[in-house]
């Protein structure tokens, strides 16, 4: 599973641009409770940071789909 996690993270790096914040009545929530969700980040070379770009759905030990929206402009 970290593995997982940390490929993911590989494939995402990338450049950022700045987005507004599009969560709107969004609640914060524990690992335990939506265990096959993730929290898909990249790191903007601009901004020197890791920044949240989507999420993504745990579809087996290998796999993670997304929406494909999130990696325009990558």
């Amino acid at each position: 599973m970290a593995f997982l996690w940390f490929a993911v993270l590989v494939l995402l790096a990338g450049s950022s641009t700045a987005r507004p914040n599009r969560i709107v009545g969004g609640q914060l929530t524990t690992i335990d409770r939506y265990p096959s969700i993730v929290q898909v980040d990249f790191f903007g070379y601009m901004s020197q940071t890791w920044e949240q770009n989507c999420a993504g759905s745990i579809i087996s030990t290998r796999y993670v789909v997304s929406a494909a929206h999130c990696y325009t402009g990558l």
